[in-house]
C-alpha cells in the first residue's frame, strides 16, 4: 500500500515515515481502532497532547501570577538581581516537585547566570514521539511570550530585564524542547 506525498505528490511506500522526493513528512495512518466494551464500561479516551500543552500553560502563568504575588518584587531588593532569583528559585523549589496539572510537573526552578531564570517541567504521561513539536510552539510561545508581556505580576522580571527560559522533558526524562523569553522579545 503506498502513500503520495502532501507536498510534492510522490509516491512513497507505507512504511516511509518521510518522501523520497522532497524529505517532507509523511502522514501517519492510523490503524481502526476498536473500543472494548465489558458490561456497558468503556474505557476513558486519552486527551489530545496539544490540549494537554496548552493547558499546561494556561496553569503555570495562574501559579506563576500566584506566586508573584506572594514574593516581594524584585525592583525592591538588593541590586544583584542574579542573587535575588536564586532567592526566588530557592523558594519555588520549597514547593516542588509541583503537579501542575494531570500531566504536567514543575520538577524544580533554577537561577542561571546573566539575569536568567529556568523552569524545569516534565510531561508525565507524554513521550518525545508523541508530540508534534511545531503544533505545540504555534500555540505554547505565543501565550508564554504573552503573559511575559501583559501580566502584572511579571513586572519585576521586565523591570530587570531577566530572561525566562521554559525547559520540557517528557515522562522518560528524554528532552522535548524549551522556549525561551528574552527582555528584547517582551519590551
Amino acid at each position: 500500500m503506498n502513500c503520495s506525498c502532501p507536498n510534492c505528490q510522490k509516491e512513497n511506500s507505507a512504511e516511509e515515515k518521510y518522501c523520497s522526493g522532497c524529505g517532507n513528512s509523511l502522514p501517519v495512518k492510523e490503524l481502526e481502532k476498536t473500543e472494548p466494551v465489558v458490561f456497558g464500561y468503556k474505557p476513558k479516551k486519552k486527551r489530545h497532547p496539544i490540549l494537554i500543552v496548552i493547558i499546561v500553560v494556561f496553569f503555570w502563568a495562574v501559579f506563576f501570577g500566584g506566586y508573584t504575588l506572594l514574593t516581594p518584587t524584585l525592583d525592591a531588593l538588593n541590586p544583584s538581581v542574579d542573587a535575588e532569583l536564586e532567592k526566588v528559585a530557592a523558594d519555588m523549589n520549597r514547593g516542588c516537585p509541583f503537579q501542575v496539572d494531570e500531566v504536567t510537573m514543575l520538577v524544580n526552578v533554577k537561577a542561571l547566570p546573566n539575569k536568567t531564570i529556568q523552569y524545569n517541567y516534565k510531561l508525565n504521561d507524554l513521550t518525545k514521539t508523541e508530540i508534534n513539536l511545531d503544533t505545540v510552539k504555534k500555540y505554547v510561545f505565543p501565550n508564554l511570550l504573552k503573559n511575559a508581556k501583559e501580566n502584572p505580576e511579571a513586572k519585576p522580571f521586565r523591570d530587570n530585564d531577566v530572561t525566562i527560559r521554559y525547559h520540557y522533558d517528557d515522562k522518560n526524562g528524554e528532552f522535548i524542547t524549551e522556549y525561551v523569553v528574552t527582555p528584547e522579545m517582551y519590551k
